[in-house]
């Protein structure tokens, strides 16, 4: 059985960028959570082009080694690419320099693996970190007029009042715990509905009790599973984080100590919960009261 060379993305990009009968004169490879992989060796040895020094034009450009063709009189042998054309290249080809590579990562997804340094310094980092002001956007509220829930205005927050300053206090705490990179997304929140289409398409606002419904399931679809995740192996800080040992004086609330059916037992964990279940008065106020 005879084996024939195909070219993968990176080496078929810089082909197409040196065909003269190209219309392209550059290429973006979009690369998803890049740390799911090894990305030192997903790259190989092209990790060294993605330095633009190395490239046409660079301070030091290198030819591309490719080694596992064979070369005859200065060229090699014909490479399929994924468009059904063949291509050839000479044993000085040198990586062009406009082929450009965008990567998504999550920093503190405890499944993936950690970039190395040798190939993190070749990307320009953007964070990007929870945006507030997108997210009042998005509901189409005024994030001056959230009032602070002190002692006389946290019983009275609205669902989207309350939304937003509970996202808030929690990443200040996890960033002061454990660092800004494990901060929760305003993403996270998204779900939670403003408005509705009516019969017309017409956008409507929505009820408070459906805001609320809105923010339960959030909070037990989304948001307290990341904050498990965040806090494992670590229980005491969640439950200071849910002021389980410091519940509103008065009224039901959702997080509490976990005891036995007779209640004469209690232990340091958390009782399970699933806060849709709970009547809407205690929704309400278990939530206004987590944004103290």
């Amino acid at each position: 059985m005879l084996l024939e060379p195909w070219s993968g993305v990176f080496l078929d990009s810089a082909l197409e960028l040196k065909d003269p009968n190209s219309s392209f004169k550059s290429v973006v490879i979009f690369i998803d959570e890049i740390n799911r992989g090894n990305a030192a060796r997903i790259f190989g040895e092209f990790m060294t082009f993605l330095d633009f020094d190395y490239r046409d034009g660079g301070k030091v450009p290198l030819p591309v080694p490719l080694r596992q063709l064979a070369f005859d009189s200065g060229t090699s042998e014909e490479i399929h690419r994924p468009s059904g054309i063949t291509a050839t290249i000479p044993n000085d080809f040198t990586f062009p320099k406009d082929v450009y590579i965008v990567a998504t990562m999550n920093s503190v997804d405890r499944a993936a693996v950690p970039i190395d340094s040798a190939l993190a310094r070749r990307f320009d980092r953007i964070e990007m970190r929870p945006d507030f002001d997108a997210l009042a956007e998005h509901w189409g509220i005024d994030p001056a007029s959230i009032p602070a829930p002190g002692e006389s205005t946290w019983a009275t927050l609205s669902p989207l009042a309350t939304a937003y300053l509970v996202l808030d206090r929690l990443n200040l705490l996890i960033a002061s715990d454990l660092g800004a990179e494990f901060e929760l997304g305003h993403g996270l929140l998204t779900p939670i509905a403003a408005t509705y289409a009516d019969a017309s398409g017409t956008p409507q606002p929505v009820t408070d009790d459906d805001a609320w419904q809105d923010l339960a399931k959030t909070w037990d679809d989304v948001l307290y599973p990341q904050l498990e995740d965040r806090y494992s192996g670590r229980p005491e800080q969640l439950m200071d984080l849910l002021h389980v040992d410091s519940p509103p004086p008065t009224g039901e609330y959702a997080w509490r100590l976990r005891e036995s059916i007779g209640g004469s037992t209690a232990a340091r964990t958390l009782s399970p919960v699933r806060v849709r279940e709970l009547s809407l008065d205690t929704v309400k106020q278990s939530f206004r009261w987590l944004t103290r």
